[in-house]
């Protein structure tokens, strides 16, 4: 048993976890408040309104139930859009920072590769 902590409130309620061991659940955000949707990574809890795009007029307050997260990272559970209730599938996505970084990363990896290749075939 772990205790994941809460977002501020007295509760909190884990309902899925994947094989990373990433959870996903809901918590209180002050005593006896409204619970949101949570996502917990190695020990963190985050606020998934703080994680969904902003302006997407999606609020994750329900605490209906996120039943599930699978090793994709993808949650499954509820959320209110235009103010009705809906069904929700959530999915992570890269930030574009890190998603730079990586394929800046690996084009100096390749191009240091190609000038070691360039010095060892000299003759």
């Amino acid at each position: 048993m772990h205790d994941l902590g809460t977002l501020g409130g007295t509760n909190s309620q884990a309902n899925g976890v994947n094989s990373s061991g990433w959870v996903a659940g809901t918590s209180e955000v002050s005593g006896g408040g409204p619970m949101h949707g949570f996502l917990s990574i190695g020990g963190t809890m985050y606020d998934l309104n703080n994680l969904v795009t902003n302006g997407s007029g999606i609020t994750i307050t329900d605490g209906g139930g996120y039943n599930a997260i699978n090793d994709l990272g993808q949650i499954a559970g509820f959320g209110i859009v235009g103010g009705q209730r809906h069904a929700l599938l959530l999915t992570p996505t890269p930030e574009p920072t890190s998603a730079a970084l990586l394929l800046g990363g690996g084009a100096l990896l390749a191009l240091r590769r190609r000038r070691s290749l360039k010095s060892s075939n000299t003759y």
